[in-house]
């Protein structure tokens, strides 16, 4: 159990232990998706996501001129996302052209609910419910977190968490749902409550809140109809304005963690720089997975680690390890530290 504030930050790399995509495949799969393509002297789609353009027709109510400059932007958005390391970064680069930035948006809603239902916690379709739960970081987390609880205690046991959560889907939310229940004996109702009550802050959004009944519109991979264009207010990307998260509680809960731990994160510079302290400078510490990262980059980032969150002494280790080694191989230093 963890008795004292801890922090997690989670990055693509946490969700792909559940299948999901990394961020390079998101980015070339919304550039396939929004590159519009017309058989000629038609309107018949050659290429291009279908439901994307059946959305956006929707959306102007037949207005052909408007149809035509959400095709026009989403197809300069598709020629720039190669050059990019993310699709944030490309949506940044097209943020000038409103049409091209909601389009980009609901792509993402679209190939993240896609992920969703690829992956290894999608619902099975005659049963309603996930199959059995994988291995992976958030069952390591899941056991740490109930270590040395009674039953009693159930209601209590993620009190001390923060999520720092960069991705848009809700892996987080659907496994422990389903895992209060299949290994807490937590009721619906009970472990609806416990998930609605985390403290999950989310830098870019979501697409959407969490449902846990299948067949909802707001349910793990839906596809149940809906407007995507509803839900462009609760994304965001690095280079819009408001940000989707409090900022102050975001300070508040990095400097109240006695330890920070990064999970499947990329480092990339724009997203390290969301991760900052304002006042008074934190003073735990920071353990970071960073599978693929190069070691020669390490110091560089341990430095804008450290300058965000105004540390005094360097106390952030970072090990090339996937999260759920992370947290398995750390788990006594983890608890031992958070007791």
């Amino acid at each position: 159990m963890f008795k004292q504030n801890v922090v997690f930050v989670i990055g693509a790399g946490a969700s792909r232990e559940y299948d999901f995509p990394l961020g390079s495949h998101l980015k070339d799969e919304i550039a396939s998706a929004t590159r519009f393509r017309f058989d000629h002297g038609t309107s018949r789609l050659s290429s291009g996501s279908p439901e994307l353009l059946d959305h956006i027709r929707r959306h102007v109510a037949g207005d052909l001129s408007r149809s035509n400059d959400y095709t026009k932007a989403a197809n300069v958005l598709a020629g720039a996302i190669p050059s990019f390391i993310s699709i944030d970064e490309a949506l940044h680069y097209v943020s000038e052209s409103p049409e091209a930035v909601e389009v980009g948006k609901i792509a993402i809603v679209e190939q993240i609910l896609k992920a969703e239902r690829g992956s290894a916690l999608a619902f099975d379709t005659r049963t309603g419910r996930p199959g059995q739960l994988p291995d992976g970081w958030i069952a390591e987390f899941f056991s740490m977190a109930i270590a040395g609880v009674q039953r009693k205690e159930l209601h209590s046991i993620f009190e001390h968490v923060t999520f720092i959560n960069f991705n848009y889907d809700r892996a987080i939310e659907q496994y422990l749902y389903w895992a209060l229940q299949e290994r807490a004996s937590a009721g619906a109702n009970e472990a609806k409550e416990i998930v609605d009550g985390l403290n999950m802050l989310r830098p870019y959004g979501s697409i959407g809140r969490f449902s846990p009944n299948y067949g909802d519109q707001f349910a793990f991979g839906t596809t149940a109809h809906f407007d995507p264009f509803s839900r462009l207010d609760a994304l965001g990307t690095y280079t819009d304005q408001k940000p989707m998260h409090d900022l102050k509680a975001m300070s508040a809960a990095l400097l109240d963690a006695k330890m920070i731990l990064i999970l499947g994160f990329g480092y990339h510079p724009s997203n390290v720089d969301v991760i900052k302290v304002n006042g008074f400078p934190y003073n735990g510490a920071i353990i970071g997975s960073a599978l693929g990262v190069h070691h020669t980059n390490h110091s560089v980032i341990t430095g804008q680690l450290t300058q965000n969150l105004k540390m005094t002494v360097d106390t952030v280790e970072l090990t090339a390890m996937k999260a759920a080694e992370l947290l398995q191989q750390f788990r006594p230093r983890i608890l031992r530290w958070l007791q």
